[in-house]
């Protein structure tokens, strides 16, 4: 068996521990941090900082990258509401988390936050499937934009994880992405 393929079955064995990268490197001399590079290149496998609770340290780990399909009903579509719940349980998996964002004086700000504590903070707004924001959030997506903010919509649980398994890797592969998702559904008018 190579090494190549010895890695994949330890990671694959750890579920969702991982192996720390640097036991990796120890474990495989000057090939380890290639054989990371590799597994990593095609997006089956992904690296994430792991904060230690107890202790407060932190490590690079290396995780299959998953994100489990969202299980649907009878095939209707989700609801907002649940699109939301998934965002948030793909962020918490992630070691982040989301707040709701509710601003009394500015109709149509993004639905949620995302925070984590190695990437910038993310507003999405969320939709279901197949929908678009409306004026007001679309106005809100640009001004957020103008003042730099990593910004942009979800629309269902597909893009959820198109955009988690992005954001998994690289924020600012994600912020490329969302951000030329927004660009190519914007209606005339807005940039």
């Amino acid at each position: 068996m190579s090494e190549k393929n010895e890695l994949k079955n330890r990671i694959d064995n750890s579920r969702y521990d991982g192996i720390p990268t640097a036991q990796i490197r120890d474990d495989y001399g000057p090939v380890g941090k290639w054989l990371i590079n590799r597994l990593c290149l095609n997006g089956e496998y992904t690296t994430r900082r792991v904060v230690n609770d107890w202790n407060l340290t932190s490590e690079w780990r290396i995780f299959k990258a998953e994100f489990k399909p969202y299980q649907r009903g009878n095939g209707m579509s989700e609801s907002e509401a649940q699109v939301e719940k998934y965002l948030h349980k793909c962020v918490e998996e992630m070691g982040g988390t989301t707040r709701k964002w509710v601003s009394p004086q500015h109709s149509g700000v993004p639905d949620r936050i995302l925070f984590h504590p190695d990437r910038y903070p993310f507003f999405i707004e969320v939709k279901r499937e197949g929908e678009l924001p409306k004026p007001h959030q679309w106005r809100e997506i640009i001004r957020l934009r103008n003042m730099r903010c990593a910004v942009g919509y979800l629309a269902g649980v597909d893009e959820v994880n198109c955009f988690m398994s992005n954001y998994s890797n690289s924020e600012y592969v994600a912020m490329r992405w969302l951000w030329s998702h927004v660009i190519l559904t914007i209606p005339d008018g807005y940039l």
